[in-house]
């Protein structure tokens, strides 16, 4: 039997890349007591400044549905009754990243007339936080860290990522955060085409691990490196 863990990455893997890149997985899963490497890339953006624009893409945005901003355990058992249970996060490992300080989206189509609103996705999030290929660090960087997003099938490629990415940016500005920050598998086609082209984010490094006889050794990359990647990032955009 599969873990709950591994049922997760099975459905991201599938969403990213499709058959073959579960195919990919399975194959390597075979090896994986010898030898085996995972890697992320780093990626990270500025939150760009307000203008006129971005009042009329908020109020357009708006007609075609709405984003809760969820802080705190109250707000989501306001709204848990409508969350579907087909999500890849239980309700529970959602109020525990609430617990840990973080921030959650909520999508919802707009409210018609007669009609209930109905959930789209989310997106979890959490400041001042970096977590790659299982490790997790407090960083000294004024940056809100993407943990997972997530459509639900029916609703993808309908444009509500865009009512996502505004309540974020509004989010991130009345706050004052002044970057985002994710990780994205390097085979996950679909999101790096996504992140660079509609994102406007960049690579700032790639974080890889090595293990070797069943994890009696194994090699990372060195934190450091990675936090001054992520330096290095920031320095350029101030």
């Amino acid at each position: 039997m599969l873990s709950q863990r591994k049922k997760q990455h099975i459905q991201y893997l599938y969403r990213g890349g499709g058959v073959p890149a579960v195919i990919a997985w399975a194959i390597q899963a075979l090896f994986s007591p010898l030898y085996h490497r995972e890697a992320r890339y780093i990626v990270a953006r500025k939150i760009p400044e307000r203008t006129p624009r971005d009042s009329l893409a908020r109020e357009k945005e708006r007609t075609d549905g709405e984003c809760l901003t969820v802080e705190s355990l109250e707000a989501l058992r306001a709204v848990e009754g409508e969350i579907s249970s087909s999500i890849t996060y239980s309700l529970e490992s959602l109020r525990k990243y609430l617990a840990q300080g973080g921030v959650i989206f909520l999508v919802f189509s707009a409210q018609r007339t007669g009609q209930e609103r109905a959930f789209i996705g989310y997106g979890i999030y959490q400041r001042g936080v970096l977590s790659v290929l299982g490790r997790e660090k407090a960083v000294p960087f004024n940056i809100l860290f993407g943990r997972y997003r997530e459509m639900l099938p029916e609703h993808r490629g309908q444009r509500y990522s865009n009512i996502l990415r505004v309540a974020r940016e509004e989010y991130c500005h009345k706050n004052g955060v002044q970057f985002l920050c994710g990780t994205i598998a390097p085979d996950n086609r679909p999101s790096l085409k996504s992140s660079f082209t509609r994102g406007g984010y960049q690579i700032v490094g790639t974080a890889v691990r090595v293990s070797l006889l069943r994890g009696r050794f194994v090699w990372e990359t060195p934190w450091e490196k990675i936090e001054a990647a992520l330096q290095d990032f920031v320095q350029q955009q101030i």
